[in-house]
């Protein structure tokens, strides 16, 4: 078990939503935050907190990986039941 803040869990919700697939930072920020710039990097801080509360199977393995000029991708397999 992970204690999240508000935003990274949105963050990490947003991932679950579209495993497997680059998301932009604007798509990142959501719904709530539609006054911010797809610039804005806050989005960067909360990837990395997430990163550190984060682990895969194997140690070290990142689940959250960066697309450079692209975004953000979360390499996994989601179920949902």
């Amino acid at each position: 078990e992970v204690d999240l803040s508000v935003g990274e869990a949105r963050l990490l919700s947003t991932l679950l939503r579209r495993p497997n697939r680059i998301l932009n930072r604007a798509e990142l920020l959501g719904d709530g935050d539609g006054d911010r710039e797809p610039f804005d990097r806050s989005i960067d801080a909360r990837i990395s907190r997430l990163r550190r509360k984060m682990h895969g199977d194997d140690v070290g393995q990142e689940l959250i990986k960066t697309v450079y000029g692209a975004g953000y991708i979360l390499v996994a397999r989601v179920e949902w039941e």
